[in-house]
């Protein structure tokens, strides 16, 4: 049944009556949801097995997620892969399918989601015997001749997240991706002389590109990162983590090893799986919040006094900055809203509220377990 169903003909001139608008928003909204997890799910059916399976994306990604992949550990929460909404992902996949044919077009013998297998040898630590081999399947996003033939890799940025990019190094888990395509396609024998990752902005389109050269010194890197998760299949529980977990990443989130992850309990959204117990890992991870909070907070002094230098310029390029404004808009003015409910007589709505939470160095002082 969908989220909303026929209601009658409104009559011919009178519209649609403004006490009904909030029932029809929320049916919107709840249609808009459901669109984007439906959409996730044909998505991932149509990757069928291949979901629970190490691909070139993973080289890059959470480690022990990989682990758990080479381990064949079945999901504990598969559906969080199918019904998440993923509206990250999912935009970020929309953007591939519609730019990149495009972007190919304009480019020597440019080709889009060509599949690859990259084949990677296997040894025995101990011995450096030949134990096997390791296949990892993926597709790359686009492939050129272009100056002896290169990978471009097309990753979509949340909003306004382009400025980060332009200025810091290529994120390590891109580069394994990348680098895994490119390696796998030499193995093909086609030529690759460089890798590229192009991040776009997907709030209004602009991009930042990072080129590197792709040389042996790559190749050797990404099969000892295949050899690396492939010793960590021997213990998938004790390989690393590579996100926060629920609550803090939606990676986490929307992973189909949460449980395995997190324990039993865990749930999307939920950080209270992250709590420790014992009095040794309660004080590590106090000392290491009450660090973090000082840094910050030196951090966000400084930023404060850099953005009152700044201002308000005009929109334009300085140096190798570039200031943009978005729109204003309006925001709910709370202590004007409690004043007049106030006037009205009205109840204030309300809602419970713990102590705030204090952690301060005490030197000397040991707790008992």
């Amino acid at each position: 049944m969908s989220a909303l169903e026929p209601q009658g003909m409104a009559p011919a001139t009178g519209g649609l009556p403004v006490e009904a608008i909030p029932v029809l928003r929320k049916g919107l909204e709840r249609a808009a949801a459901r669109a984007f997890k439906a959409a996730n799910r044909d998505n991932q059916a149509r990757r069928g097995d291949r979901m629970w399976k190490l691909s070139m994306s993973d080289l890059g990604g959470c480690t022990r997620e990989a682990a758990y992949k080479l381990a064949d550990v079945p999901p504990t929460d598969p559906e969080l892969a199918y019904d998440t909404e993923a509206r990250q992902a999912l935009i970020g996949t929309w953007i591939h399918e519609k730019y990149l044919p495009y972007f190919a077009a304009e480019l020597a013998d440019g080709e889009v989601e060509m599949p690859v297998k990259l084949t990677v040898p296997l040894f025995d630590p101990a011995t450096g015997e030949f134990t096997g081999t390791q296949v990892v399947d993926g597709t790359t996003d686009l492939y050129t001749s272009v100056m002896g033939g290169g990978v471009v890799d097309l990753k979509t940025l949340g909003a306004y997240l382009l400025g980060g990019v332009e200025h810091d190094d290529v994120r390590e888990e891109h580069r394994h991706q990348v680098r895994g395509y490119a390696t796998a396609l030499r193995q093909w024998g086609m030529p690759v002389a460089w890798v590229a990752w192009l991040y776009m902005d997907r709030a209004n389109g602009e991009v930042a590109l990072h080129i590197e050269p792709f040389t042996e010194d790559s190749e050797h890197a990404t099969e000892e990162r295949v050899r690396y998760l492939v010793g960590l299949a021997a213990a998938p529980d004790a390989a690393p983590r590579g996100h926060r977990g629920p609550g803090l990443s939606w990676v986490c989130d929307g992973c189909a090893w949460l449980k395995a992850c997190f324990g039993p309990d865990a749930e999307p959204g939920d950080s209270s799986a992250l709590q420790v117990h014992t009095a040794p890992e309660i004080a590590f991870a106090a000392e290491k919040y009450a660090e973090l909070r000082a840094q910050i907070g030196a951090l966000e002094k400084d930023r404060d006094m850099y953005g009152a230098m700044v201002g308000r310029p005009k929109p334009g390029d300085y140096g190798d900055m570039v200031i943009t404004y978005g729109r204003d808009s309006e925001q709910v003015d709370k202590e004007a809203a409690v004043e007049m409910l106030t006037l009205l007589g009205a109840e204030i709505p309300m809602r419970p509220r713990r102590g705030n939470r204090n952690i301060r160095y005490r030197p000397g002082h040991t707790s008992k377990e």
